[in-house]
């Protein structure tokens, strides 16, 4: 998951004193890659890149997103030269959608074969 925007507290009990961010990017069954300057720095496959991608996109910028339509790869620029890549698995009758966009209305943006836009309560 990756957390954009303004950092609010969360309203369950149980994460007391922990933040999120009122954007939130969720991949579900989606691969990810990150590149710095055009090489990849991490990825979901790896285990042990995973604090470095952590680290590297902590208060960087939002400079542009763009999505393909036929592909679903989502693309995201940051700061510093750093680009967020999600892969999804285009499975035809996958009942997940490939990435989530919980927004701060309250709304999921859910895209994949069928995009929607729900309720999150």
């Amino acid at each position: 998951m990756l957390h954009f925007g303004k950092r609010v507290p969360y309203p369950q009990s149980s994460m007391s004193g922990q933040e999120k961010g009122t954007w939130i990017l969720g991949t579900r069954i989606s691969s990810w890659q990150i590149y710095s300057a055009g090489s990849k720095i991490a990825d979901s496959e790896t285990d042990s890149a995973k604090p470095t991608a952590q680290v590297e996109l902590v208060g960087k910028r939002v400079l542009d997103l763009k999505i393909d339509r036929e592909t679903m790869l989502l693309s995201i620029d940051f700061t510093d030269g750093l680009r967020f890549v999600l892969l999804p698995e285009l499975e035809p009758e996958a009942a997940l959608p490939d990435w989530e966009l919980f927004m701060p209305d309250g709304t999921v943006l859910q895209a994949g074969r069928i995009w929607s836009l729900i309720d999150a309560g």
